[in-house]
């Protein structure tokens, strides 16, 4: 049994969010049969939006070091006026705007969210950019963007991209772990009328049952492989799985613009499988991917490359891929002179369009 909530545009009851109360989030169930959803409160705050506003003091911290620039000793001065804001927390969520979208976070637990909460303009800023252009270019030829998020979090890319496109893209956001998927339904609330879709499902190279390892320090680490735990650390729990192609079929998704793929070293159990049963068409034309290579038991590059993809870059968290077109795939040396480095994030961005 997976776990659905939605935040649709343009119609009421489960599929837009009236007011911002998580109890009223989305649905739960299988494909038959649904039955309402409502957020537990073990571990997450279900409060209002809003309930959770920063005091001045944090509120001036968070301004300062979002102001902050992209330079090394920047960079140390914003971790630890981080590190004194979530201390005073003790535990407590923020209720923050960033990125152009309304985010409950807990920083104190979850490295994705202090990084979302303190430093936005760090969050994976070439990728993201990379993304909206890529958006703004199919909405250029009157189309809607089509992004599928594998490993979503908190919302941060999905509903990044929401905000972006002011809700006119369809996004459909895949978080397996418990907490943090009733996190990404909170946050989807926040936000009605995003248009963002939440499944609660593993995705891995078979159906069925799964266990997903839980990291004890980082709820945004969990894997369904055992990776980075010391002995005796963390703890695990049951959860579905399915294929990449199956969810797409269930979703009825015959076309994938984008796709965004960060589920701890456990990418090859998606992409594999995946490259091997899907028609070409609906192949993503753009691939963020986790740069996780010394988790992978396949050469995810190899497999890319050989699938008509070229690496526009990377970051020390990410790898952004384009796939090619026909005449960029018979000039490959063409295309290798079209990447330019930016330095200040060390990561290549193809200046060609982003269009397949």
């Amino acid at each position: 049994m997976r776990t659905i909530a939605s935040g649709a545009t343009g119609s009421a009851g489960i599929d837009e969010v009236p007011s911002v109360r998580p109890a009223a989030v989305g649905t739960v169930g299988s494909r038959h049969a649904v039955v309402e959803f409502r957020l537990l409160a073990r571990e997450n705050d279900s409060s209002p939006f809003g309930a959770c506003k920063p005091d001045s003091f944090a509120s001036n911290v968070i301004g300062l070091t979002r102001r902050i620039p992209d330079r090394w000793l920047y960079r140390r001065l914003a971790f630890a006026l981080r590190r004194l804001v979530t201390f005073r927390l003790a535990g407590r969520p923020l209720d923050v705007e960033s990125m152009g979208a309304r985010f409950r976070l807990y920083p104190f637990n979850n490295v994705c969210e202090k990084r979302i909460l303190f430093t936005p303009q760090y969050f994976d800023a070439v990728e993201r950019a990379a993304l909206a252009a890529f958006a703004d270019a199919l909405a250029g030829e009157g189309r809607e963007v089509t992004f599928v998020d594998v490993g979503a979090n908190i919302g941060g890319y999905s509903l990044f991209l929401a905000a972006h496109t002011a809700g006119r893209a369809r996004l459909l956001a895949i978080e397996p772990q418990p907490v943090v998927f009733e996190r990404l339904c909170f946050n989807i609330s926040a936000n009605p009328g995003c248009g963002v879709k939440a499944l609660s499902v593993a995705v891995a190279d078979r159906d069925g049952p799964l266990t997903l390892f839980l990291a004890p320090r980082n709820k945004g680490e969990s894997s369904i492989k055992m990776v980075g735990f010391a002995p005796g650390e963390g703890s695990s729990v049951t959860v579905p799985a399915e294929t990449l192609e199956r969810i797409l079929d269930s979703e009825g998704i015959d076309r994938v613009d984008a796709m965004k793929i960060d589920v701890e070293g456990a990418e090859d159990l998606v992409l594999v499988p995946f490259f091997q049963s899907t028609a070409p068409a609906r192949w993503p034309a753009q691939l963020i991917l986790a740069n996780t290579p010394h988790l992978w038991h396949s050469d995810l590059h190899a497999l890319l490359t050989g699938h008509g993809y070229r690496l526009c870059g990377q970051s020390r968290r990410k790898r952004l891929y384009q796939r090619l077109g026909p005449d960029e795939a018979a000039a490959p040396a063409r295309a290798a002179e079209e990447v330019a480095p930016v330095a200040r994030l060390g990561l290549a961005v193809a200046r060609s369009s982003l269009t397949p």
